[in-house]
């Protein structure tokens, strides 16, 4: 049985990522684990007041209530659920779980902030996607429960985009959902070339996979996440996923990152895979600045 992680601070945005996973759980056969962490910051570190202690206690007692009532409901829908209620941060608390129960999946919202917060402050859920290696399902507060339908998969030809297509494949058929894997050309010199990848790439997904209903589609204009949003408004995509490069810093300060930009912009879940690049994609990532 598979594993999803859920963390809880009982806002809206974790709110709807628990709805996510009840339905993900239900199609993976999976396991459900809530995740809260609550803490105080005492007025001196050095000496913790009894009134401190007082308010993690009632903090505690708080989170339990909250818990026992979500893990209920989430076993009354035929769904095994335990959860974690610990104190600490809730950074910290995501990272030991998943280095230490490795779960197959992380679900977790995220709330609205302004670009200029984003850029300043980051969000929990970004800092978590630095660290975990496996594969984080963001839901945007915005972005309420609604049935998957169809689903893309954004190729960037990374080495791992083969083994995230077999991920997907299976995941849309459990829910009845269309699959699109797409490809924005970032080079409208070169588009021969690109034409000659996506059908490369093709040939190798049909080898390993057999018979499939993918739907292929190259964009060949265009900024790669304007052109990305307006593909999945006009095709009804319900959610979205792509990969997490592991470029080097100084190349992701330098290019930049579809998968970032996608994250601070889309209004739909987000479900980001970690990739290693590939000989191809880092060869062209460092001779064209314009890559992505």
């Amino acid at each position: 049985m598979k594993n999803i992680l859920v963390p809880l601070d009982f806002t809206d945005a974790s709110e709807n990522a628990l709805a996510y996973a009840k339905s993900f759980a239900k199609a993976l056969d999976a396991k459900v684990t809530l995740l809260h962490a609550y803490h105080t910051i005492p007025a001196n570190p050095d000496f913790p007041s009894e009134g401190h202690q007082l308010e993690l206690d009632e903090r505690r007692t708080r989170a339990q209530q909250n818990l026992d009532s979500r893990c209920s409901d989430v076993n009354n829908e035929g769904v095994e659920c335990d959860y974690i209620n610990e104190e600490g941060y809730a950074r910290d608390s995501i990272l030991a779980y998943a280095d230490q129960s490795d779960p197959d999946l992380i679900i977790m919202g995220t709330e609205s902030m302004s670009p200029f917060d984003k850029i300043i402050f980051g969000t929990i859920t970004g800092k978590v996607l630095k660290k975990v290696s496996c594969p984080i399902l963001v839901i945007p507060q915005e972005a309420n429960y609604q049935e998957l339908t169809r689903m893309a998969f954004a190729i960037d030809y990374h080495e791992n985009d083969l083994e995230d297509i077999q991920f997907m494949i299976p995941l849309a058929q459990m829910f009845q959902a269309e699959l699109h894997v797409i490809r924005v050309a970032s080079d409208a010199n070169n588009l021969e070339f690109e034409d000659k990848l996506m059908a490369d790439f093709k040939h190798k997904v049909d080898q390993a996979i057999g018979d499939n209903s993918i739907v292929w589609h190259l964009i060949k204009e265009g900024r790669v996440v304007d052109q990305l949003e307006k593909y999945v408004n006009d095709t009804g995509i319900n959610l979205i996923s792509a990969a997490k490069s592991r470029m080097s810093p100084f190349l992701q300060v330098l290019f930049g990152s579809v998968t970032r930009k996608l994250f601070y912009h889309t209004n739909i879940p987000l479900l980001i895979f970690h990739a290693e690049d590939s000989e191809l994609r880092t060869s062209r990532v460092t001779q064209r600045s314009n890559y992505e």
